[in-house]
C-alpha cells in the first residue's frame, strides 16, 4: 500500500466521499513541517467561513483513495481565547455547521514538552473522533538527555503513536496508515474531564512511558543570554534588521544583472529574427522589455521572504517579538503585534491575518489599522527603482552602501508611521474589554526546515510572477 501513496496538490479532484484528517497541535510542534511532508509543496489556501483565519488543505493520494489533510491553527488547549483557537474548536465541533468535521485527527506531541502536550491530547480524546498521535522532536529530546518509551506511551494512551523526525524518518509508515481509520487503535476510556483527575492521568501516562524530562537546552540558554539581553539583544536586533536590508541589495545585484542581461538577449533575438517592424517592437520592447522591467525585482523579493522565513524557522522571530514588547507598549500594543507588523513587510494582507494570534480585540484592531502603513513588498520595486535612479551604486555611508542605508531608513519611517497610527487608534478606539497578559513561547533554536523555507519563498515568488505576467 505504501508504494501507492504519494503527495498531491490542492488541485486534485476529490470525490464526495473523501477522507478528511486534521492536524492538531500546539505552536512550534512541527505541524507545518509534517503538513508539507504529507501533502507535498503544494496546497490549497483560503479562509474559514466567517473569519479571516488562514486555511491550509492538501491531498495525499494513497492507492485509489484521496486523503485530505487540513492544517489547523496551533493551540495549547480547546478552551479558546483568540480567533484562530476558536477555529480549532469550531472545526472539531460536529454541531458547528459552518465547517466540516474531520473524519480523524492527527495530534502532534512535542516530545520535549510532553506533559503540556498531553493536556491538549486529553481534551482531543474526549471528542471521540478516531485519533492517532505523531511524536515530534524525539531527536531533540535525546540530545538534551531526555527519554521516552514509545511502546509504553502507546500502551498507556491506547492510540497509535508514530515517531516522525527530521529528514522524513517514519513518514512513510505514517502515510500508509492514513486511509485505514477502522484499524486505528481506540482507548477503552476517554481521559477524565476534572482538572485534578486530568493531572493524575497525565502523571500516569508519563510514568508508563518512563518519560525523562529533557535538560534545559544549554545552547539555547547561552544564545538567549545575549539575544534577550535588554542592551545587547536590542543592538543585535538592530544589526540583524540593518543586515536584512543590506543583503537585499548586495546579494541581489548580480542576480538582477543576470536577469537584465537575459531579457536583453531575448530582445536582440526578436530583433534579429522578426522582420515585421511593429511585431518586432511589440515583442521586443513591449512584451519582453516590459516583463523584464518587473521580473528584474524577483531576486530581491525572493531574498526578502528567504530571510523572514529563516528567522521564523530558526526561532529568532519570537525573540524579536519579546524584545519589541517594550517598544510596542509605547504604541499601546504587545510584542506579538511585532510579528504581524513584520509580516506586513511582505504584504499587508498576511500581516492583517497574523493579528489573529492576538487575544485582545483592541490590539487586533489597532494592529490591523497600522499594518498597511508598513513598507510592503509591493512597494519594494518602486523603492528599488527610485533609489537606483537617485542614489549612485558607488555611494557609501561609512563602510556601508548608501543604497542599503536609504532602504533601511525608508522601512524605518514606515514602521514609525505604523506605530503612530496604532498609538492614535488605541487612544480614540473602544477601551472596554479586559487587558490580557503578554505570553509567547520561546522555542529552542533549531536548524531550519529547508523544505518549509523553500515553500515560503516559492509561494511568494509564484504570487509575484502571477501578478506581473497576467492581466
Amino acid at each position: 500500500m505504501s508504494d501507492h501513496c504519494a503527495a498531491g496538490g490542492g488541485s486534485t479532484t476529490v470525490a464526495s466521499d473523501e477522507l478528511r484528517l486534521a492536524l492538531v497541535g500546539s505552536p512550534n510542534a512541527g505541524k507545518t513541517t509534517l503538513f508539507n511532508a504529507l501533502t507535498g509543496l503544494r496546497a490549497k489556501t483560503g479562509n474559514y467561513p466567517g473569519v479571516t483565519v488562514a486555511r491550509f488543505e492538501g491531498v495525499s493520494r494513497c492507492g485509489d483513495r484521496d486523503v485530505v489533510i487540513e492544517d489547523l491553527p496551533g493551540t495549547y488547549s480547546l478552551d479558546p481565547i483568540s480567533p484562530d483557537e476558536h477555529v480549532v474548536t469550531d472545526v472539531l465541533d460536529p454541531e458547528h455547521t459552518a465547517t466540516k468535521t474531520p473524519d480523524g485527527l492527527l495530534v502532534l506531541l512535542d516530545a520535549t514538552s510532553l506533559r503540556r502536550s498531553l493536556a491538549l491530547l486529553a481534551q482531543v480524546l474526549q471528542l471521540g473522533l478516531p485519533t492517532a498521535v505523531v511524536l515530534s522532536f524525539t531527536d531533540d529530546l535525546a540530545r538534551r538527555g531526555g527519554a521516552v518509551d514509545v511502546a509504553g506511551l502507546q500502551r498507556a494512551l491506547g492510540v497509535d503513536v508514530h515517531v516522525v523526525v527530521g529528514g522524513g524518518q517514519g513518514l512513510s509508515e505514517l502515510r500508509e496508515t492514513l486511509p485505514h481509520l477502522a484499524d486505528w487503535r481506540t482507548p477503552p476510556l476517554a481521559p477524565p474531564t476534572d482538572t485534578a483527575e486530568t493531572t493524575a492521568w497525565i502523571d500516569s501516562i508519563l510514568r508508563a512511558s518512563r518519560y525523562v524530562v529533557p535538560q534545559v537546552d544549554i545552547r539555547t540558554r547561552r544564545i538567549d543570554a545575549v539575544l534577550l539581553h535588554p542592551v545587547w539583544g536590542t543592538l543585535v536586533f538592530v544589526a540583524v534588521m540593518f543586515t536584512f536590508f543590506q543583503t537585499i541589495f548586495t546579494l541581489a545585484a548580480p542576480l538582477q544583472d543576470a536577469v537584465e542581461a537575459g531579457f536583453a538577449r531575448l530582445g536582440e533575438l526578436v530583433a534579429a529574427h522578426v522582420t515585421n517592424p511593429w511585431l518586432a517592437s511589440f515583442l521586443g520592447d513591449a512584451l519582453i522589455g516590459g516583463l523584464g522591467g518587473v521580473v528584474v525585482f524577483l531576486p530581491q523579493i525572493a531574498l526578502l521572504f528567504l530571510l523572514v522565513s529563516l528567522m521564523e524557522s530558526v526561532g529568532y522571530m519570537s525573540r524579536a517579538a519579546f524584545l519589541m514588547d517594550r517598544v510596542m507598549a509605547r504604541a499601546g500594543l504587545e510584542g506579538r503585534a511585532f510579528v504581524a507588523l513584520l509580516s506586513s513587510v511582505a504584504c499587508a494582507i498576511p500581516g492583517i491575518m497574523a493579528t489573529r494570534t492576538l487575544p485582545s480585540a483592541r490590539d487586533r484592531l489597532a494592529t490591523m489599522m497600522a499594518a498597511p502603513l508598513m513598507t510592503c513588498s509591493a512597494r519594494l520595486p518602486v523603492y528599488v527603482l527610485l533609489i537606483g535612479m537617485l542614489v549612485p551604486r558607488e555611494s557609501r555611508v561609512g563602510p556601508f552602501g548608501a543604497q542599503g542605508v536609504v532602504m533601511f531608513v525608508m522601512y524605518l519611517v514606515g514602521a514609525l508611521s505604523a506605530m503612530t497610527m496604532a498609538w492614535i487608534f488605541k487612544r480614540i478606539g473602544d477601551r472596554r474589554g479586559p487587558i490580557l497578559p503578554f505570553y509567547m513561547e520561546m522555542p529552542s533554536y533549531r536548524w531550519p526546515s529547508w523544505r518549509s523555507v523553500a515553500l515560503a519563498v516559492w509561494d511568494a515568488c509564484r504570487a509575484f510572477l502571477r501578478k506581473v505576467t497576467t492581466i
